[in-house]
């Protein structure tokens, strides 16, 4: 993982008691760290004033009231600074970054959990799913920009690319690159970023499939590498502290990053994208070509566990118990549109009068019509127990199923991996009066997202849409 702040601090202190811009230090442990910092290769206008504060000089004269000045600056919540202890003959350098990127639109708490990179924990993901629709459905998709690689070893549809996610204001961008990883964190962005490059990438018009695992990381870190030396020819100047520290969050809801660095110096010194294995992170502004926070995500141990599935409240359980009939029409519009999603944001081709096209209105009139006609699904019932178990039966062995509450949405678990008609033979399913059942369901079963108004129950995934008889 690597953060401006720690090349800002640099920089400052550079500044302050360094040589034509550069912090010369002997006997440090990792004088390749030295080298890459006096490069200097982050531009300061990388980041916007208001999101970032760096202080430098010494103790004495009062740097550590402007330190305090400076965090306050960025968090007028009255947010506690960083203590910083050092003597008066000290010079300290610090520097601390802080940005809030929401979406305007939240994206899907995805309702089946993630597995990293074939790891068995399963973790939380949000993005969108193809048979998503809806307003918010359509405004995601527009917070979604997709760049595909040119070169002849990708080839479309394998889901490899950058995903670039559109907070609410515009000046900032959050990158997410699956692309094979460099010997380096700088390789591996050198290659993200030639993908990226000046182009406008792909905006979505509706929902894909995305599949972004929510991450959450606190590091502090120091740099052992360098701590200790000295600068050259001045053995009394010596860096004694180097420390860094990074919190980071990107859900469904946006981004936010805060960091601060501190050193001190002694003696006055497709598509389907799926970001399920592993990938690099990238903070960056508009206009700019080098990120202000970079991270590459290669396990789990930044990545959010699944949330604990509740059961219902008695009252929801009451609301939604008892039988319910489909709703013939609802339903075969909701696939219609599901199946719309797959072609494409249209204008439609009619298949029955060649050269002509069809508006999405249009189109989805006709898919209805179709769909009634096959009359699929006629006689499916859903019924839901007083202990939270679905039934659902279209003829055949009944799908049962587990309603729970997971973060506030309704899940249900089931053990059959589709919910789509099929003539195959099905496994014997649990009793739906057997506690133990409902809780092995849960643990193993596959989730499936509902939605309920208090009119009619919907399963967009197989679109089924309920009624009261």
């Amino acid at each position: 993982m690597w953060c401006a702040t720690g090349q800002l601090a640099w920089d400052a202190l550079a500044d302050l008691v360094g040589t034509d811009g550069r912090l010369d230090l002997e006997e440090a442990q990792d004088p390749a760290l030295v080298e890459a910092l006096n490069r200097r290769t982050f531009p300061h206008d990388a980041l916007d004033a208001a999101s970032v504060a760096v202080a430098a000089g010494f103790v004495g004269d009062g740097v550590l009231d402007r330190v305090r000045a400076a965090w306050t600056k960025l968090h007028p919540d009255g947010a506690r600074a960083p203590e910083i202890v050092a003597a008066p003959d000290e010079a300290v350098a610090f520097a601390a970054l802080r940005k809030q990127l929401p979406f305007e639109t939240p994206f899907r708490l995805l309702p089946e959990p993630m597995h990293f990179d074939g790891g068995e924990r399963p973790l939380t993901a949000f993005g969108m799913m193809h048979d998503d629709h809806g307003p918010d459905a359509d405004a995601q998709a527009k917070q979604v920009r997709v760049f595909l690689p040119t070169e002849a070893k990708f080839r479309h549809g394998d889901g490899a690319g950058v995903v670039e996610l559109l907070p609410a204001r515009r000046d900032d961008r959050i990158l997410l690159s699956n692309l094979p990883a460099g010997v380096t964190l700088e390789e591996t962005w050198t290659a993200a970023w030639a993908c990226v490059g000046g182009r406008e990438g792909l905006t979505l018009e509706h929902a894909e499939d995305l599949v972004i695992p929510r991450i959450r990381l606190d590091v502090r870190r120091g740099f052992p590498g360098i701590v200790g030396a000295h600068l050259r020819g001045r053995p009394d100047h010596v860096l004694r502290v180097a420390q860094q520290e990074v919190t980071f969050s990107l859900t469904e809801r946006g981004a936010a990053a805060e960091s601060a660095a501190v050193l001190v110096v002694t003696g006055g010194f497709g598509m389907r994208m799926a970001f399920d294995r592993p990938f690099l992170l990238a903070l960056l502004r508009r206009g700019a070509t080098r990120p202000y926070l970079l991270a590459w995500v290669g396990n789990d141990a930044w990545l959010e566990p699944v949330a604990k599935a509740e059961p219902l409240a008695a009252a929801d359980l009451a609301a939604m118990d008892g039988r319910w009939v489909l709703d013939r029409e609802a339903s075969a519009r909701m696939e219609a549109i599901a199946s719309l999603r797959l072609n494409g944001p249209g204008p439609f081709p009619d298949p029955q009068h060649v050269g002509r096209t069809m508006t999405l209105d249009e189109a989805v009139a006709r898919g209805t019509a179709q769909a009634l006609a096959r009359g699929a699904n006629r006689g499916a019932t859903a019924t839901v127990t007083p202990t939270g178990w679905l039934i659902l039966e279209r003829g055949g062995t009944p799908l049962r199923g587990v309603l729970r509450r997971v973060e506030g949405r309704l899940v249900l678990f089931h053990r059959v991996r589709e919910l789509v008609e099929t003539d195959e033979p099905r496994k014997a399913e649990p009793e739906h009066d057997d506690a133990k059942a409902a809780e092995a369901t849960v643990a193993s079963g596959v989730r499936v997202e509902l939605r309920f108004d208090g009119t009619r129950l919907e399963i967009p995934q197989g679109a089924l849409v309920f009624k009261r008889p």
